[in-house]
Order: structure tokens, then C-alpha cells, then sequence
């Protein structure tokens, strides 16, 4: 992982906080969403 990436967040991170994967358009990017 690039320092660059990490300015939002990492993907455990946003697991952990209850996000789910819901697209993967690279290898290192991932698109997390949250249902409230």
C-alpha cells in the first residue's frame, strides 16, 4: 500500500466500522459503503 492510499483509510479499517466491499476497480482500490 502507497502512503498516498492511505489518506482515507485502510480497508480493515473500514470493516471494522461496519463497511462492506461492494466493488474492487483495482488491485488496490476498493469501494466500501455503510447502510445506516
Amino acid at each position: 500500500v502507497m502512503l498516498e492510499e492511505l489518506h482515507v483509510g485502510t480497508e480493515g479499517m473500514f470493516t471494522g466500522a461496519g463497511f462492506i466491499e461492494v466493488s474492487r476497480p483495482t488491485l488496490r482500490r476498493v469501494v466500501m459503503r455503510i447502510d445506516f
